[in-house]
């Protein structure tokens, strides 16, 4: 087990106790978790309480699932070994089959560590869900926390901060903190896709109507809590993975019925920004417009919240946003799939009528500023005019013949020669 007790906290531990007392007023009341559902839903019962002594158990495990990350494995391995704590700890690692040198790496630390790194070495390419779910039943912590193998650690206090916090407030189920962005130089940079508040909760009690805002308790290299998958019983947990969700959504989800989460506001991990990786879901989203798949998530996430944990959960909201997104990105880019994205997202709604009646106002708005601009005559011919290079798109993008809309763009023309 991991153990750096020579490693002195120089965290100033009062300072941040009064600092998550501060964004969390309520904090001190409640001092119980909801045990009976921890309890109940998830744990197994034993006839052996030995085994669930704490003295048996490291106190933190930390999970990394490692995929072709050859670059920045060892940058990952080397930010947890920097970490002073004056507990024990495991890295379990989940090595996918990789094609580049990352197992090779990982077998070098293993054997460099061999009472700290624990490795599962698969036989064959299983995918990060099957992955995720070994570590699920490999991790032995009272704590968890998970580090890909391409993020790493910024603060080399962040682990004993976390695990102290919740140690001593029993309320909180997890504990997460602010995350900064790194380039493949390891170069902090600037997050490509927009802001980081637009995913993620970066400060205070991370709540219910968070969740349904689309947002996640920050990035998962800055989240620790209770090891809730510890003696999981297989079919809840055979239930829990049944639900085609992002991870860490299903995480967060499943935190929130058992107890409360903070979010520290330092500074704690660095998520990898490689734009040319496959694994780069985010930036392979803003390519492929997931609109229909974001909102077929958070229709499986409000059924797995009522059905698993009896919380009803409404992302109505934010499901109309993924409506006008597609139309916006039809408007703009009209082709075959982001015509077929509006249409699986009207799909997918459970409110048709409210979707039409925001289409009708959408386009009501974009023709009354259009006439107020150019006038009625000309406002309403440049309409015509985009209507019809936005279907012609559309249409070349089948590679049907654009005859017929060449003629249509050029009566329209003569007409506004004429008046």
């Amino acid at each position: 087990m991991g153990k750096n007790k020579d490693k002195s906290n120089n965290y100033n531990k009062t300072a941040i106790d009064q600092l998550f007392t501060k964004h969390s007023p309520e904090f001190l009341q409640d001092k119980k978790i909801n045990s009976n559902n921890m309890k109940n839903c998830i744990f197994k019962e034993t006839e052996n309480e030995d085994e669930f002594q704490e003295g048996k158990r490291p106190m933190l495990s930390i999970g990394m699932t490692v995929y072709n990350q050859e670059r920045y494995v060892a940058k990952a391995i080397e930010s947890i070994l920097m970490q002073r704590v004056n507990f024990d700890y495991e890295i379990v690692i989940a090595e996918d089959c990789s094609t580049d040198s990352s197992r090779e790496i990982v077998i070098k630390y293993a054997k460099k560590y061999p009472r700290l790194i624990k490795l599962i070495l698969q036989e064959h390419n299983v995918g990060l869900k099957e992955q995720s779910i070994c570590l699920k039943k490999t991790c032995r912590g009272i704590y968890r926390t998970q580090l890909e193998g391409d993020d790493f650690l910024l603060s080399p206090d962040k682990l004993q901060m976390q695990v102290d916090f919740l140690e001593s407030h029993p309320e909180y189920v997890a504990v997460s903190g602010r995350i900064k962005c790194a380039n493949p130089s390891d170069k902090i940079c600037a997050f490509p896709y927009g802001s980081l508040t637009s995913i993620y909760c970066f400060s205070g009690e991370y709540t219910l109507e968070h969740f349904q805002k689309w947002l996640l308790p920050s990035h998962t290299s800055a989240l620790l809590y209770r090891n809730i998958f510890y003696k999981c019983e297989t079919d809840f947990l055979d239930k829990y993975e049944s639900y085609d969700v992002m991870g860490d959504r299903k995480t967060a989800l499943l935190l929130l019925s058992i107890g409360k989460i903070l979010v520290m506001p330092i500074d704690v991990s660095v998520r990898r920004i490689d734009l040319q990786s496959p694994a780069n879901f985010t930036g392979n989203s803003v390519q492929i417009k997931p609109y229909a798949t974001i909102c077929a998530w958070m229709n499986r996430l409000e059924e797995m919240a009522m059905d698993m944990f009896g919380i009803s959960v409404n992302f109505q909201l934010e499901k109309r946003k993924q409506w006008v997104y597609s139309l916006t990105n039809f408007a703009r880019s009209p082709s075959k799939n982001s015509l077929n994205s509006v249409k699986n997202v009207y799909r997918l709604s459970s409110e048709k009528n409210e979707y039409r009646a925001i289409f009708r106002s959408k386009l009501k708005a974009k023709i009354k500023a259009k006439i107020k601009k150019e006038g009625y005559l000309h406002g309403f011919i440049n309409i015509a005019r985009s209507a019809i290079k936005t279907f012609g798109k559309f249409i070349k993008s089948k590679k049907i013949s654009m005859e017929a809309l060449r003629k249509s763009e050029n009566i329209i023309s003569s007409s506004a020669v004429r008046k």
